[in-house]
């Protein structure tokens, strides 16, 4: 078994890659998290979980036949937030603010997965970068005012040409992911 998902990869710009270790650096007194290292910043498409090593050629030949029928898109990065709620959170993440052709290639993936006998997505989709996962929040006030001071902030714009299938290995300090495959999306 290996531990798969589907993502599209963002490559920060060097001043961008700064900003986020400031972000946590900012945050670290408030909160407990594990940090995702902005190198590997990603948008998940799909999450597969532990997927049976034979499965991995099929579902390869269908995101092919997906990439092959997608464009390219433009997105912007942009805001920070958090996943359950300001009461509970418990991931720390960045916004997209043009994320509908995302989220079209993750229905297409979904969907076309669906005949390989891989689980449906039930919940909607959310283009977003998991930046930290929260264990603990020692500052509520401080999380509160460093949202809100990047609320509105853009952190970049991206082109998507492509997405790949990756195997996560999950470490101490942070996930290891390993590209299997990638697929370019049509200019």
């Amino acid at each position: 078994m290996k531990r798969l998902f589907i993502a599209v990869d963002i490559k920060f710009s060097e001043e961008t890659k700064k900003i986020i270790y400031d972000i946590f650096q900012q945050l670290s007194p408030a909160l407990r998290a594990k940090w995702v290292n902005p190198d590997n910043a990603h948008i998940t498409l799909k999450f597969l979980g532990d997927t049976d090593e034979n499965k991995i050629e099929t579902i390869a030949s269908l995101l092919k036949n997906v990439a092959e029928e997608n464009q390219c898109c433009d997105i912007e990065i942009t805001r920070l937030g958090v996943f359950k709620n300001m009461k509970s959170p418990s991931v720390l993440w960045i916004g997209v603010s043009n994320g509908e052709a995302l989220k079209q290639l993750s229905e297409k993936i979904n969907d076309l997965l669906e005949k390989a006998c891989i689980e449906k997505e039930t919940k909607p989709f959310r283009a977003h970068l998991t930046i930290g996962r929260i264990k603990q929040v020692n500052n509520f006030d401080t999380l509160k005012k460093i949202i809100e001071k990047y609320q509105d902030f853009v952190f970049g714009k991206i082109k998507i040409s492509g997405f790949h299938l990756y195997e996560s290995a999950l470490t101490p300090k942070w996930p290891i992911y390993h590209r299997l495959y990638s697929f370019p999306l049509k200019d």
